[in-house]
Order: C-alpha cells, then sequence, then structure tokens
C-alpha cells in the first residue's frame, strides 16, 4: 500500500490526525512485531510460575534416588513445566494434582487449573488384582472434603477422598520402584 493511496481515504473530524511517514511505516509492521512477540522466549521464560514449577520438579526428582524422574510427582510437575511454557504464549491450562496444587505459591495458583493426573499415577487393589488409575475430575464443590473421579486401565470408575487417594499415589510409586529394581538387577 502507497502512502499517498492512504492518504486520501477520508477520516471522520473526531479521529483525524496527521499521519507522518514513520507513523505509517510501524502501523503497517504491525503483524511482524506480533510475531516477533511470539517468537521471542525472554518474556514468557521469566514468568515466576516457570521457574517455580522447574525447581519443584527437580527437587521431587532428586528427592526420590530410585524411581528419579519416574517418580509421579516429577512426572507432574514436569508437564506443568511444559505447559506453563505453552500458557505464557498461548494461554495453555496448567494442571496440576490437589496435593502439588496446593505447594504452589497462592498468587501464582491463577494460572493453574482444576488439578487432574494426564496418566496413571496410583494403584488400587480390587480383590488380589492391582488395577492402575488416573484422577481425571475433581470435586471440590464440598468445602470439607475434596473428591477424586479415578479411571482404572479397565474402564471402571470410582470417587476417592484424599485419605483414601494418597496411600494408592505412594502403592503406584512403590511399583515403580520394584520395576527399576528389577530391571537394574538384570
Amino acid at each position: 500500500m502507497s502512502a499517498e493511496l492512504i492518504r486520501n481515504v477520508p477520516i471522520p473530524k473526531i479521529m483525524e490526525k496527521k499521519i507522518k511517514q514513520h507513523d505509517l511505516r510501524r502501523d503497517l509492521n504491525w503483524f511482524s512485531s506480533a510475531q516477533q512477540f511470539l517468537v521471542n522466549a525472554l518474556p514468557v521464560a521469566n514468568h515466576p510460575l516457570i521457574s517455580v514449577l522447574y525447581r519443584a520438579a527437580q527437587r521431587a526428582a532428586d528427592n526420590d534416588k530410585e524411581l528419579f524422574l519416574r517418580n509421579a510427582d516429577s512426572k507432574f510437575l514436569a508437564i506443568a513445566f511444559n505447559q506453563a511454557l505453552e500458557h505464557g504464549k498461548h494461554g495453555t491450562k496448567i494442571v496440576l494434582p490437589i496435593h502439588l496444587f496446593e505447594k504452589i505459591p497462592i498468587k501464582l495458583r491463577q494460572h493453574l487449573s482444576i488439578p487432574i493426573s494426564p496418566e496413571p499415577v496410583l494403584i488400587k487393589k480390587f480383590g488380589s488384582i492391582p488395577y492402575k488409575g488416573s484422577i481425571v475430575d475433581i470435586d471440590n464443590s464440598d468445602k470439607e472434603e475434596v473428591l477424586y473421579r479415578i479411571k482404572y486401565e479397565d474402564g471402571d470408575w470410582e470417587q476417592m477422598n484424599s485419605k483414601e487417594l494418597w496411600p494408592c499415589i505412594d502403592d503406584y510409586n512403590k511399583m515403580q520402584r520394584g520395576r527399576i529394581e528389577k530391571s537394574s538387577s538384570t
């Protein structure tokens, strides 16, 4: 578009403003400026939630010498770290289980969504058969007790409260440790 063509477009009196050549060039490059902003990761990388999630994932892995990065908490925090990077650019939801959600500073929780798990993080025996389960929904409508909706690998569903849930998560981590011990001894 030429500057002459734009000067001939009628502007209503209320909005009339003398357009300078350098203002015109800046306005024509708005799309390039927007692209640069999205490509430039520095403003996004400086968000405090990103560093909180990174350090928390690192601590969870370091504190579990057997499972290290396979520890369920470390997995959740690493996934949330990646989601936080995407959140800065695209508004992606950042999801954590409630026990990790509660460890995030209150002022940063506004960036988190309802905590659920994307993969199995618990194990529960029904009879003598253990089943892996995922947290797929949370009902926190009751102020006294949070209920977690669990989906098991066979497709069955169940609701658990916190007292029922955390031992199942511990059992899952113990099972994972057992797998590591077996694979490292062979």
